[in-house]
């Protein structure tokens, strides 16, 4: 973490970097990453979306592996590690149901 690396507290952007890398690298998949302001009364908020393809994947004509989107305030989340993770386990399950389609029902 950035406490290790004494540039922070808490974690930073090379903590969600290697988060992502480690996360493609168990799922041998390419992960896209988007976040928007999106506006809760006139409160500001974060809502991420991630994507999971295939690697070679002409990402113009395919269809993503999975997708998730998360929305700060409506996940309680406190801090943006804590909405990244969390997107990621929202990814990592539709990815695991994908996997086990693939295995089970397909044969």
């Amino acid at each position: 973490m950035a406490i290790s690396r004494g540039t922070s507290n808490g974690p930073d952007w090379q903590d969600l970097a290697e988060m992502l890398e480690a996360f493609e690298k168990q799922n041998n998949a390419l992960i896209e990453v988007s976040m928007k302001l999106s506006l809760t009364g006139d409160m500001p908020d974060l809502s991420l979306t991630a994507k999971a393809w295939a690697r070679d994947a002409d990402r113009r004509v395919a269809k993503p592996w999975a997708s998730s989107n998360v929305i700060c305030r409506a996940e309680r989340v406190r801090t943006l590690e804590g909405l990244f993770t969390f997107l990621l386990y929202q990814l990592d399950f539709q990815l695991g149901e994908r996997e086990w389609q693939k295995v089970f029902l397909e044969g």
